[in-house]
């Protein structure tokens, strides 16, 4: 029986060790080999102010196109989805406290915004957007992929300006995914009809 655990905290740690390389392999390609200087500003610019207005501004262009009489009801809703990811996210940035980039590889991460070294995961940023994505394209299906686009694009841009792992990343991505359809789901049952 001892053996057998041990074989499995084995496997457990070689699996770990081979993601957390995978994790910082893919962290450098995007934030040291593809960097370029126009790029830098932009992308600079958007992780730390940009991306937010943006997506504001497409939350109540869409939420009155679609359905303005109910646009208070459903701007409530896309705040729950980013209210309950960004509860999760908290909880675990806290309970885990991962490092940051710099503070595992020091200076030789390019780094644009303000310079954080603990909780890393998961990605705040990202799991706000992708909670958005989320509804939106529950509100307007053929638009869906522009949405994806934009919140995929946040979570690049956390990369590259040197805040997060992909890890992280994917993880808030996950996170911003799947308290939207948590509530979305609260909405629909919400408003069926009563028989």
């Amino acid at each position: 029986m001892f053996l057998k655990l041990q074989s499995f905290a084995t496997f457990v740690n070689d699996v770990l060790t081979a993601l957390r390389k995978i994790d910082y392999r893919m962290f450098w390609v995007i934030n040291k080999k593809y960097h370029y200087t126009a790029l830098d500003y932009i992308m600079d610019a958007w992780t730390n102010y940009i991306w937010f207005f943006f997506l504001l501004i497409l939350v109540i262009g869409v939420l009155l196109y679609v359905e303005r009489s109910k646009f208070w009801t459903n701007l409530w809703y896309i705040v729950c989805c980013a209210l309950l990811g960004g509860f999760i996210v908290f909880c675990l940035k806290h309970a885990l406290v991962r490092m940051r980039p710099l503070s595992i590889f020091g200076p030789r991460v390019n780094v644009f915004a303000e310079k954080l070294y603990l909780y890393s995961f998961p990605s705040g940023h990202t799991q706000f957007a992708f909670s958005i994505a989320t509804y939106l394209s529950y509100k307007l299906k053929r638009f869906w992929w522009m949405f994806f686009l934009i919140a995929v694009f946040v979570g690049i841009s956390r990369i590259y300006v040197g805040s997060h792992f992909p890890i992280d990343v994917l993880t808030g991505a996950i996170i911003g995914i799947g308290s939207s359809f948590v509530i979305i789901k609260w909405q629909k049952n919400k408003e069926m009809p009563k028989p």
